[in-house]
């Protein structure tokens, strides 16, 4: 990653250190206006992506899909440009470009390319706010019956029988919202076999409930979704909040992605 001295350097008007660092053939957009530089590189045979928005401090990684091949990078107003060589173009303000959205892992995700172009290619969409706070987040059913207050924030708190499911789009803009609300309808309601479902992907690959037939029975009990964070490709993971202290240290817990059709595909460690 360059550094961000590199970035001023180039913003004052001396790109020379920052062409060397960046190497031949890559592609440099320096935008004093936005007091930020956006750079097209390769590493390893693929073209790798770097924003710095230099009176932020802030340098972020751009990942860029093998489909997309940049051939200019451009400022227009407030938004960088990317033009890929078949005509396509992708752009967004630097705070857009540095918002890091999600996605299932190259090594499970036989869609990996497709999803990350989609997400480079809706950059601009991209909402850059906070999360809402307790007070701002809608409440609801699984029914989704409120989906304009949903999609304006992004997020609400669904109850589902007697426990309250907190529901996230991430990254999602309102209309995409809307677009994924009747595929996340179907999720709530199979959220009890797949929240056990990825309590047994979390059991044969963890350590921690290993042991006894009750020791597992009771890590399973446990194991109760707690949180659903859908992907802009319908691709989505549950947490599993309620164990943090118990199975994992004091605030952590674990979480299962899984692909849209409901297959487990990766687990991590939230905090």
């Amino acid at each position: 990653m360059l550094a961000l001295e590199t970035f001023a350097d180039a913003l004052r008007g001396n790109a020379e250190r920052l062409r060397q660092e960046a190497g031949a053939g890559a592609l440099i957009c320096v935008a004093p206006e936005l007091s930020s530089v956006f750079v097209v590189g390769t590493a390893d045979g693929k073209q790798t992506g770097t924003v710095a928005v230099v009176e932020r401090g802030l340098v972020g990684a751009v990942e860029l899909p093998r489909s997309f091949q940049v051939r200019e990078v451009a400022r227009d107003g407030g938004q960088f440009v990317l033009t890929s060589a078949d005509g396509r173009v992708a752009r967004g303000t630097p705070e857009q470009f540095t918002t890091w959205t999600r996605i299932v892992a190259e090594g499970v995700n036989p869609r990996f390319d497709e999803h990350l172009a989609e997400i480079l290619v809706n950059t601009h969409q991209i909402p850059v706010r906070d999360l809402a706070g307790a007070d701002d987040t809608p409440a609801t059913d699984p029914a989704l019956r409120n989906v304009e207050e949903i999609s304006r924030v992004g997020e609400a708190m669904v109850t589902v029988g007697d426990e309250e499911v907190w529901l996230t789009f991430e990254n999602a803009w309102p209309e995409k919202v809307v677009e994924l609300v009747p595929h996340v309808r179907e999720l709530l309601a199979a959220l009890e076999t797949l929240g056990r479902t990825g309590a047994e992907f979390l059991l044969a690959r963890t350590t921690t409930a290993q042991g006894s037939d009750e020791d597992r029975a009771e890590f399973l009990a446990r194991m109760r979704a707690s949180s659903l964070v859908v992907y802009l490709s319908g691709d989505f993971e549950l947490h599993y909040e309620g164990v943090s202290g118990t199975y994992y240290l004091d605030g952590y817990w674990p979480s299962v992605q899984f692909l849209a059709n409901g297959t487990p595909v990766d687990h991590a460690i939230e905090a």
